[in-house]
């Protein structure tokens, strides 16, 4: 600089007069020096900041639950139609499985009979001693069916051997008959010879007349004969008769011995029949008896009663109480938008926040964060549900565990890790409305294997 300018010639003579004037002037000229260093330091600083990593991440909100069905809040019915007679807990109470929570008594007609059950059970073993006396004529019939069939056989081998006999009795008749035909022959044909010798003078008339004696005695004989064979044929005929009338006396007995059979089947069929219906009579008045107590069906805390007074009615199917386990595998369930859905994936890592307790969050540097508690992704819904989709997350057993006083029911805040960027990347990627970056863990544990190799 020449310095030629008029001020600053005075300026010069002014510091030269003034000592004061000049250490002012020199202290400017030290903080504007200051300054542009600070701000080059400060340009430099955020520079540096921008190349430093920054996890993306999706924050979400949920609530802690269980992942099993049955180690969720529930709400206990009643079975059946009744009166509260009694309560035996109070709301806030905790209890343990198979604990009396209330009973209540029968308003139903068929039900009210104390005595129900007892008197079913005597109607049972009526039934039953009715099937046994069903047994034991069926039992009897069937020996009734054999003896028949045994004396059966046993009259028609009768009536066979009278038959065989009659028709043997009927042979000799017959044989005996063609004998007497012969005789008879042989008896005319000498009467009529001697009647011949005689008119001729050459036999005596006494002669004759014996001839004549011997031929009706022969005659005699074959009509005799002749009876008999036609008494063996009516003989062999009443026999037949015979047979065949054994055969459908003891046909229509045995029929009959049946029919009772298939009766007392019928009847035994009935008394199972009755039997099974009993046992289901008193099978379900036993399980409807221990209906009357109601019982927890896993340990828990008493929450709400629905029905608090004494004598009050309650229907099947109405809410009588609920129930908090105080058991189970704790998981968030949380609900994000269907835009980052595709940068989900089960195993994704997690930070949660519960309510109640105290944390500092850095959603970009979660290994800053203080208070939040690691988890994972363990199922994601396929369809969903009021606009957003619901994930579940599990506890990471790797990190921290959850801690013991968590409550069903509570607050949380989710924030799903995705990939580690450039802060500047970050910066561009928000200012410019784009998507996280997409990444999948096995091309992640791949790349790290290759690095650490």
């Amino acid at each position: 600089m020449l310095n030629l300018s008029p001020s600053n010639k005075i300026t010069a003579r002014l510091e030269t007069r003034y000592s004061a004037l000049k250490r002012v002037n020199r202290n400017q000229s030290i903080g504007i020096h200051l300054s542009v260093k600070s701000g080059l330091l400060f340009l430099l600083l955020i520079l540096l900041i921008s190349f430093l990593p920054w996890t993306q991440n999706i924050n979400a909100t949920g609530t802690l639950t269980s992942l099993l069905p049955e180690q969720r809040p529930q709400n206990i019915i009643a079975n059946i139609d009744g009166r509260i007679e009694k309560w035996y807990v109070y709301e806030g109470r905790k209890v343990k499985k198979g604990d009396t929570i209330a009973f209540i008594s029968e308003i139903k007609d068929d039900y009210i009979d104390k005595n129900l059950l007892k008197r079913t059970q005597e109607q049972l073993s009526a039934k039953q001693n009715s099937r046994i006396a069903y047994t034991e004529k069926i039992a009897a019939i069937n020996d009734q069916i054999i003896f028949l069939n045994s004396l059966q056989r046993l009259k028609i081998e009768q009536t066979q051997n009278k038959i065989k006999q009659t028709q043997q009795k009927l042979q000799i008749d017959s044989q005996e008959y063609y004998a007497n035909v012969a005789n008879n022959e042989i008896a005319l044909k000498q009467w009529q010879r001697w009647q011949s010798l005689t008119n001729k003078g050459l036999k005596s008339t006494t002669d004759l007349e014996l001839k004549e004696l011997k031929y009706k005695e022969v005659q005699s004989k074959l009509q005799a004969s002749i009876n008999k064979i036609a008494n063996a044929s009516n003989e062999l005929l009443n026999s037949k008769l015979e047979y065949q009338s054994v055969l459908n006396d003891y046909r229509e007995k045995i029929a009959k011995a049946n029919s009772d059979l298939a009766t007392a089947r019928s009847s035994l069929a009935e008394s199972d029949n009755e039997i099974a219906k009993l046992k289901n009579k008193v099978s379900n008045y036993q399980q409807r008896a221990k209906w009357h107590h109601i019982i927890a069906p896993q340990s828990g805390y008493i929450t709400q009663a629905f029905k608090a007074g004494i004598g009050e009615i309650i229907k099947t199917g109405e809410t009588i109480f609920s129930i908090a386990p105080t058991t189970g595998e704790f998981a968030v369930e949380a609900y994000v938008k269907p835009m980052d859905i595709p940068l989900l994936q089960k195993n994704q890592k997690v930070r949660l926040r519960f309510d109640g307790w105290p944390a500092f969050i850095f959603s970009g540097w979660p290994g800053v964060s203080f208070g939040t508690f690691g988890g994972s992704i363990y199922s994601i819904d396929h369809f969903s549900n009021n606009g957003k989709f619901r994930i579940w997350i599990r506890p990471n057993n790797t990190e921290q565990k959850w801690p013991k006083e968590l409550r069903l029911g509570s607050g949380s805040e989710a924030i799903i890790l995705l990939k580690n960027v450039p802060i500047w990347y970050e910066v561009w990627r928000q200012l410019n409305g784009f998507p996280a970056e997409f990444y999948s863990l096995k091309d992640l544990s791949k790349n790290k294997v290759k690095n650490d190799k």
